[in-house]
């Protein structure tokens, strides 16, 4: 049993640690790019399903992103992957839908290559 709260507290505390970075990095994403951040995460919080190929245009037009620094982009990308799932989930779909080989690429996968060049 100790070694169960050991390891819950030790989970705990890296979680703690977590969250404190990303609230961190996100600050600094604020700062650095104020009001076109704020749009995007407006965008990312009311995203539709209708809206999906709208928001990888946004991106696509979005010099301060796409020039931005590898942190930056990574942290956007992970805001952008958590919308894109609860916007599948509200709708009754996979929490993800990644194309097969043979198919086009989706939201996501359009908006990783221009965030990180995969």
């Amino acid at each position: 049993m100790i070694l169960l709260e050991k390891k819950q507290k030790e989970q705990n505390a890296q979680l703690k640690l977590y969250r404190e970075w990303k609230r961190l990095v996100r600050d600094d994403i604020k700062k650095a790019h104020g009001q076109d951040f704020a749009n995007l995460m407006r965008i990312l919080r009311n995203l539709k399903l209708a809206e999906v190929d709208v928001l990888v245009l946004f991106v696509a037009e979005a010099r301060w992103l796409l020039e931005s620094d590898l942190t930056t982009r990574l942290a956007t990308l992970s805001y952008i992957d958590g919308s894109l799932v609860r916007c599948n989930v509200r709708n009754g779909l996979p929490h993800f839908d990644d194309p097969l080989w043979d198919e086009p690429p989706n939201a996501f996968l359009k908006i990783r290559k221009m965030l990180t060049g995969v």
